[in-house]
């Protein structure tokens, strides 16, 4: 696949096609958080519940749209996301061909600049957004009707509501992000709070 062997997708497909969302989120070079949401959407409504044809069919767009898809990138995104053991395994398997021959690509938009970030696959697997999380934060002013619609539009699981909303909460001011985590505390979902800074 391009430049890139399949043997290099496959140790990602078979390691953390799971986290396929987020390695999207920094690989599809795109103008808007909502038009790589649609990405990763068709790519969903392709093959429904096929978590590793999905990764399959992500690196392929990916490929298709950036050119300059290297081994390297990919590498340098596995880490910024904690994949540290798949980034290994790739540069075990290829040594140092191809691993570190270009200038590293710069952190994505989208990974590592704000505190939601910092722990965003935790707070996507473990937040309960159906606790009432939604009502809160309309109550508090800090997403709207239309926010709320946008979240679960297309009928989205929990996960991806939990993407959405985190997409919309990285937009809003510091003190919607104190009123965010005084709905966790309302929630019950105090706990991950910590996972917020």
């Amino acid at each position: 696949m391009g430049d890139i062997d399949q043997d290099v997708f496959d140790i990602v497909i078979n390691n953390s096609a799971a986290k396929w969302k987020e390695i999207a989120r920094c690989l599809l070079k795109k103008k808007s958080v909502t038009e790589i949401q649609n990405e990763i959407d068709d790519i969903e409504e392709k093959s429904p519940g096929k978590i590793k044809e999905q990764c399959q069919q992500m690196f392929q767009l990916w490929v298709q749209k950036d050119k300059n898809a290297t081994v390297t990138k990919l590498v340098d995104v596995l880490k910024k996301l904690g994949l540290n053991q798949t980034a290994y395994k790739i540069e075990e398997m290829r040594g140092d061909i191809d691993v570190g021959i270009d200038q590293p690509s710069p952190p994505c938009d989208q990974v590592g600049n704000h505190p939601l970030d910092r722990n965003r696959v935790a707070l996507v697997e473990k937040m309960i957004i159906t606790a009432g999380l939604l009502n809160y934060l309309r109550q508090d002013g800090v997403i709207t009707e239309q926010d709320v619609a946008q979240i679960k539009a297309g009928g989205a699981n929990e996960f991806t509501q939990n993407e959405r909303l985190l997409d919309l909460l990285k937009k809003r001011p510091p003190a919607d992000l104190k009123k965010f985590r005084e709905a966790l505390t309302e929630t019950n979902q105090e706990h991950l709070i910590k996972l917020t800074k």
